[in-house]
């Protein structure tokens, strides 16, 4: 009777979910709910190997996270980005280098950097194809692209778009250039869509 059968309910979650992410290989899945604290805040981990049960939690946003993404298939590593109604960003990351993608052991991962990144709440955050690069939209109608530097995973800025006439409420970067530049869809809360280009 459908094109997608539900074959799994997963339960953990005391409030209504607000955003999830799928690794690319599709053994993970990462969720977070409304949270008013940092304890409702952490973002729950389900493993596919496990029969979808939850494998652990990771904490570092205080207030809803607003945003989930794992880096894509052509990054070199693996990485979980978390944008939050806290204005800042969490990256996670295994707590092994050498830990096979998409892989969630006894050891999970750990937060490798949480930063201030815009001046009223994160709407969305997205990953550019390399997995070094990503984007955030918040509510000061601002949209910055960040990149990830160095052995310490420091998140620098790479650049803001001039101020936005609206709220940018959705971004997402083109998945392949051809042309040797990225390509970034904005989406605002009045209704209209910008298209961006830079350089890699």
């Amino acid at each position: 009777a459908t094109l997608w059968p539900e074959i799994r309910k997963l339960y953990g979650h005391g409030n209504e979910i607000r955003a999830v992410a799928a690794h690319c290989k599709g053994d993970l899945i990462a969720s977070a709910s409304s949270a008013l604290t940092s304890a409702a805040a952490s973002i729950w981990i389900w493993s596919r190997n496990q029969s979808w049960k939850p494998l652990g939690t990771l904490e570092g946003a205080t207030l809803t996270v607003t945003a989930l993404a794992f880096t894509p298939s052509t990054a070199k590593h693996d990485c979980l980005l978390a944008a939050s109604r806290d204005r800042h960003v969490c990256l996670f990351a295994p707590r092994s280098a050498d830990a096979p993608r998409g892989a969630f052991d006894e050891n999970g991962w750990r937060l490798v950097s949480r930063f201030k990144a815009h001046d009223r709440e994160i709407y969305a955050a997205a990953w550019a194809p390399c997995g070094t690069i990503f984007a955030t939209a918040g509510r000061d109608k601002k949209v910055k692209t960040w990149r990830i530097a160095g052995e310490d995973e420091e998140c620098q800025l790479v650049c803001e778009l001039p101020k936005c006439s609206a709220a940018p409420t959705s971004i997402a970067f083109c998945s392949k250039s051809s042309d040797g530049t990225l390509r970034l869809a904005v989406g605002f809360d009045d209704g209209a869509i910008e298209v961006h280009t830079s350089p890699l």
